[in-house]
């Protein structure tokens, strides 16, 4: 039984890295068709970009990112209080017997 569970974990994290690859060779052999179809910049030859866009586009919907931006962080001041050190003297560990 657990074999079998890590025969399908194993087939699992094996297709999304072969989908990944499948998508990228898939643009590679099509990079033509892709440029002058589905390009999302085709109409702007000076973005250079021959169907890049829409290869980012696949390779993020694969890994689940999408166009979503990371939620920003805001940062909370901290607050510390006034530290004030008065200068210590060092204490007298050596007793003298004799007063000088």
């Amino acid at each position: 039984m657990k074999r079998i569970g890590a025969a399908i974990l194993l087939f699992i994290f094996t297709l999304q890295f072969a989908y990944s690859a499948i998508v990228i060779t898939w643009y590679y052999v099509n990079q033509a068709y892709v440029a002058r179809v589905l390009c999302v910049n085709k109409n702007n030859p000076k973005m250079a970009c021959h169907g890049k866009c829409y290869l980012n586009k696949k390779l993020s919907q694969s890994t689940g990112t999408g166009d979503k931006e990371a939620p920003l962080q805001v940062k909370k001041p901290v607050e510390t209080a006034p530290c004030i050190l008065e200068e210590f003297q060092k204490p007298n560990l050596f007793y003298s017997l004799h007063k000088a």
